[in-house]
């Protein structure tokens, strides 16, 4: 049996994490597998408010597994945000 993959940690200014602590959580705390989306959202160089809606997007995708939604895509959220928050 292959061991199972760790992903690479989230890299991030410690002064953003307080602040997207919990939107992180909702996220990877169900989808361990989604770092990589979560990090492009964090790392994207945007201000934590669009950061933060991008994420909530990400998240609220996630809880209905029937339907498509295309916040699953980081860069989507992002861009959603951005038109949201301004």
């Amino acid at each position: 049996m292959a061991a199972k993959k760790t992903p690479p940690p989230i890299l991030f200014d410690v002064d953003d994490s307080a602040e997207l602590e919990e939107e992180i959580e909702a996220i990877l705390g169900e989808r361990a597998d989604l770092v990589p989306s979560v990090r492009k959202i964090v790392e994207s160089g945007e201000s934590k408010p669009i950061n933060k809606r991008a994420l909530e997007l990400l998240a609220a995708s996630l809880t209905d597994s029937e339907a498509y939604d295309p916040n699953r895509n980081p860069m989507v959220a992002l861009d959603a945000a951005k038109s949201e928050v301004g």
